[in-house]
């Protein structure tokens, strides 16, 4: 697989092919106001990153994550969404 970086303000091509091992995701802060995604396959390496705003960020990532079986849960959206939020307004911001 080849990783992408994505801008979510200018891009929304994040087509992949998932294997079995499932996803997760690592959030960075980047700088005041941007963060950055990272969906990861648990078996590899990253797949595709989503780089801009917390709120683009979370709602490139949901759209992503809603496409792979079996969905996301509204627990689990609303915890990326929590992470990505603190991450953008945390300077030495730690994933938790």
């Amino acid at each position: 697989m080849t990783w992408k970086l994505i801008d979510v303000g200018t891009k929304k091509n994040d087509d992949f092919t998932p294997d079995n091992s499932g996803v997760y995701v690592v959030v960075y802060r980047i700088d005041s106001g941007h963060v950055r995604a990272d969906l990861i396959m648990v078996a590899g390496e990253p797949v595709v990153s989503y780089i801009g705003s917390a709120n683009n960020v979370r709602k490139a990532l949901m759209h992503l994550l809603n496409r792979l079986p079996p969905g996301v849960s509204i627990q689990h959206a609303s915890y990326i969404g929590y992470e990505l939020a603190l991450a953008s307004q945390t300077p030495n911001y730690v994933q938790e």
